[in-house]
């Protein structure tokens, strides 16, 4: 493969892997312009690089639907894992922007291999990020670390436990990849 041709691939990929995170963290559903103008792009290219991510959903079986309606996308669990999931987070009532924090780390340290620091998370989270990291070092769940005037967060084992993920990095990575669904059925075997 070319060097233009894998940049490309590579950009493509990321913009893909942008959508999925914005609509992962998002509240409410993301209308099309909006991603649009957060990634740069036209409308048009956020319909097709959707339609990609949706298609790779269905190929790997992944355990959330993209969906739209007229007040734009968003993810949704699918029926026979939600209530595995909410079981999950209900053993330590963790609120819902708690656990979105915890989620963007997470996929950002082991599908994208990338350290995460306390101002890429303000960029995502708002300037409330610092307090939100300070709740889940208490609760044990993330152990931040001062690099120079850096602050890192590091997801602790009692994450993984309690989010029932496996302990080696690589695992994670594929067990994110591969999707929930595939998991607990070769858990189950």
């Amino acid at each position: 493969m070319k060097q233009a041709e894998k940049r490309t691939e590579e950009d493509l990929i990321h913009k893909i892997n942008m959508i999925e995170a914005i609509l992962y963290i998002a509240e409410r559903p993301v209308k099309r312009i909006e991603l649009a103008e957060h990634l740069n792009i036209s409308e048009n290219e956020v319909t097709h690089l959707v339609e990609q991510l949706r298609a790779r959903y269905e190929e790997r079986d992944a355990p959330y639907l993209l969906q739209y309606d007229s007040k734009g996308y968003f993810l949704k669990l699918q029926p026979d894992i939600q209530r595995v999931l909410k079981l999950s987070v209900e053993r330590e009532e963790l609120p819902r922007d708690l656990i979105q924090v915890l989620a963007y780390i997470i996929f950002q340290q082991y599908v994208n291999n990338k350290t995460v620091t306390l101002t890429d998370l303000k960029k995502v989270f708002g300037s409330r990020t610092k307090k939100k990291l300070q709740d889940l070092e208490k609760l044990e769940l993330l152990q931040l670390e001062s690099e120079g005037k850096k602050l890192i967060p590091h997801i602790t084992k009692k994450t993984l436990e309690l989010l029932n993920l496996p302990n080696e990095p690589e695992d994670i990575k594929a067990f994110l990849e591969s999707g929930l669904k595939s998991y607990i059925y070769k858990m189950l075997q």
